[in-house]
Order: C-alpha cells, then sequence, then structure tokens
C-alpha cells in the first residue's frame, strides 16, 4: 500500500494572518510599518512568479533556501535598490518566516536558514543639516495672512519638537498641554506609542496666537492642524503638507527630513551642554560626547525614539 505525499506547505500560504493579524493585532505595528511589510513580501511574490516564472501554487517554505535568498538580494541590488532597501527586504522575509516558524516547528530550519543570509554593507550617510541663515528664512516664510500663520505653525512645530508630519496631523487641540510646568504635545507615534514631547517657550508663544485665529473655543476635540472644506473643519491631508514640503524645496532646495535632522541635531547638542553644565564637566568632554554623538548614529536616533 502506498503512502501518500505530505502536502507541501506553500510560501505565501501565511501572508494574510500575518499581515492582517499578526503585525497590527499581536505586536501592535502602526499601519505604515504593515504596508512596509506587505510591499516587501509583494516585491518578493513578483520576482518569484514574473522574474523567475514560478506559481505560487508550487512554490514552498523548502524552496526558499540560503542560495535563492542570496540570489534576490543580487537581483534587487542590479536593479537599481539601494544596499538599505535590499536590506529592508530582507528583514520583513525574516520576520515573515519566524512568525511561520512560530507556528510549525517543522519550518524552523528554514526560518534559521533564512537568517544566516548576510545583509548587504551599506555605506555610512552624512545626514544634511540647513544652515541658520537659511533656517532664519524658512521659518519666516510664509505670507503674514492667517493661512501663511498656519503653515509658519507646522514648520515651527516640525522643527521645535522634531516630530513627524503623520504625528503632526494627529494632534488635537487637547494634545497640546501650555499650561505645565514645562509646556508639552502629546505624541502618538509609530504603533501607536504614546510620548511626550517638550516645547520651548517661544513656541508656545506661537501656539497661543495660532489658537486664537483657529481655535477660539478651545474645542478639545478638534484636529489641531485642519483645513475648511464645505464649512467642515477636517485633519489637514499629508497632500496638504506636501504642498509647504513642495515650496520649501523650491525655494530652498529643502526638506522636511533635512528640517527635522536639523532640529534633532540641535536639540541633542542643547541636552549635551546642559549634561555638561549640571555635572560640571569641562569643554573637552563636550567635546567628546559630540564626537561621540557622530560616531554612534544609529544609538542617538534609538535615544530620540525615546524622546
Amino acid at each position: 500500500m502506498s503512502r501518500k505525499k505530505p502536502q507541501k506547505k506553500l510560501f505565501f500560504s501565511k501572508t494574510f494572518d500575518f499581515l492582517e493579524h499578526y503585525l497590527p493585532e499581536q505586536v501592535l505595528k502602526s499601519r505604515n510599518t504593515v504596508e512596509t511589510y506587505r510591499d516587501a513580501l509583494t516585491v518578493f511574490r513578483q520576482y518569484v512568479t514574473g522574474t523567475l516564472h514560478l506559481s505560487m501554487r508550487s512554490f514552498g517554505f523548502e524552496d526558499c533556501t540560503h542560495d535563492f535568498l542570496w540570489s534576490y538580494m543580487e537581483f534587487l541590488h542590479k536593479n537599481g535598490n539601494a544596499e538599505t532597501t535590499c536590506n529592508n527586504r530582507l528583514a520583513a522575509i525574516r520576520a515573515y518566516l519566524w512568525y511561520v516558524a512560530d507556528g510549525d516547528i517543522s519550518l524552523q530550519s528554514v526560518a534559521l536558514t533564512a537568517s544566516h543570509v548576510p545583509f548587504l554593507k551599506a555605506p555610512k550617510l552624512t545626514r544634511e543639516l540647513i544652515s541658520e541663515d537659511d533656517l532664519k528664512a524658512l521659518l519666516s516664510a510664509p505670507a503674514d495672512t492667517k493661512i501663511g500663520r498656519r503653515d509658519q505653525m507646522i514648520l515651527i512645530l516640525l522643527y521645535d519638537s522634531a516630530i513627524r508630519v503623520s504625528e503632526l496631523l494627529s494632534l488635537d487641540v487637547s494634545s497640546v498641554n501650555l499650561d505645565a510646568e514645562i509646556p508639552y504635545l502629546r505624541i502618538y507615534g509609530k504603533g501607536d506609542k504614546e510620548r511626550i514631547v517638550a516645547i520651548t517657550d517661544t513656541t508656545v508663544g506661537h501656539i497661543k496666537n495660532y489658537l486664537k485665529a483657529y481655535h477660539p473655543a478651545r474645542d478639545p476635540d478638534l484636529p489641531f492642524i485642519y483645513t475648511v472644506i464645505k464649512g467642515r473643519k477636517d485633519r489637514m491631508s499629508v497632500g496638504n503638507v506636501e504642498r509647504i514640503k513642495k515650496n520649501m524645496h523650491l525655494r530652498y532646495g529643502l526638506n522636511i527630513p533635512i528640517f527635522r535632522n536639523t532640529a534633532i541635531r540641535i536639540w541633542f547638542v542643547g541636552l549635551v551642554q546642559q549634561i555638561c553644565i549640571r555635572m560640571e564637566l569641562n569643554w573637552s568632554l563636550y567635546l567628546g560626547y559630540l564626537a561621540m554623538l557622530q560616531r554612534r548614529q544609529p544609538v542617538f536616533m534609538r535615544f530620540l525614539q525615546w524622546k
């Protein structure tokens, strides 16, 4: 009597559970993060079916070998993808395989094999910063109108708090706390993680003027930054901020990431200065801390996630 062949475990058979349940519900990844994983798995599927002409109905986990993944990385790189992009694509596949392996012990070896595929060595990039003169011109660029003052408020908050555009647009009036001993914004960032971001007294003054113009009733549930469409106040879209970014780029050749990098760097340098003053450290140690900042950018960025 002949034994039945064990059914092949298809590689893409668990993508729905991974993207729709595991990432958003169990590990609480943000919508943007889930979309990044979705894009990575979509690109891999296109490589399997479109480039190699393999069928999704026959491509199994056992086919995802070390050599297969390395060939995929080479393909991505040769087709113009940056090293960091290639590494992110591989990281997404690894995460997916570990998720599947957690529910099926027989696939642990596949996940382990994928984890041994090396990342490409990415060149260290020096983050661009804005000069002080350009920064002053930038913050004073919006017109002296109601809409211009709103646009200026957007630029000031992005600079002073170093928050992301998506975080800025998610702010409600209740998210802005000006009466605390140290005024702050309550931010919900990646993965809906809450954090507190302090703001300067100068920014508090700008916010008070903005509230008088845009929120005289101080309704706590209204979006802090909004547009009016057919008499209704709605949260501003990312596209509207893109318009401001485009104007910035046309006038100064600058963009929001460079803007945020400058804000983060100035904030961190100021923090190091305060630490040295409070600990009565000398100038040479201060310069040493800044040198460490230049060398250890990843550590610096992880620190900023806490901020």
